[in-house]
């Protein structure tokens, strides 16, 4: 029987434009639709609310990730999909990424990003100014 889950992150927090560009490069890598309109993720009989919701090619159900009072958790019904832990992690990594390159902003460094229209990952290169 399917359900939705719940799997929690290391995040405490998170900033929603970045997690929708995050959300973005992960579509990019692994194709699909992306970012989707509602904020519902629907399992096989089951739904929950969440701040994002998004579905790359290889999920069989959306999947969502919502803060909590506990931290940033990804939520949905993993039945059927082969790339679910996959989706997590490249998630998370472009998040940290993208993160990563607003914090060397604020160190002083010039932060360039190198990506086209279809950006399917994230270099980061920093040069003190």
């Amino acid at each position: 029987m399917s359900q939705i889950v719940h799997f929690s992150t290391q995040l405490k927090t998170m900033n929603l434009d970045l997690m929708k560009k995050a959300i973005e490069v992960t579509k990019n890598i692994l194709g699909g639709e992306g970012l989707l309109s509602g904020n519902i993720v629907e399992g096989y009989d089951t739904q929950e609310i969440a701040d994002l919701v998004f579905i790359v090619k290889g999920m069989k159900f959306p999947m969502g990730i919502k803060q909590t009072k506990n931290g940033v958790v990804f939520v949905g019904d993993p039945w059927g999909s082969k790339k679910w832990n996959t989706v997590q992690e490249s998630v998370l990594d472009s998040y940290t990424a993208v993160n990563g390159a607003i914090a060397l902003q604020q160190m002083g460094f010039a932060v360039e990003s190198e990506t086209n229209d279809n950006p399917t990952g994230i270099l980061v290169k920093g040069m003190r100014a």
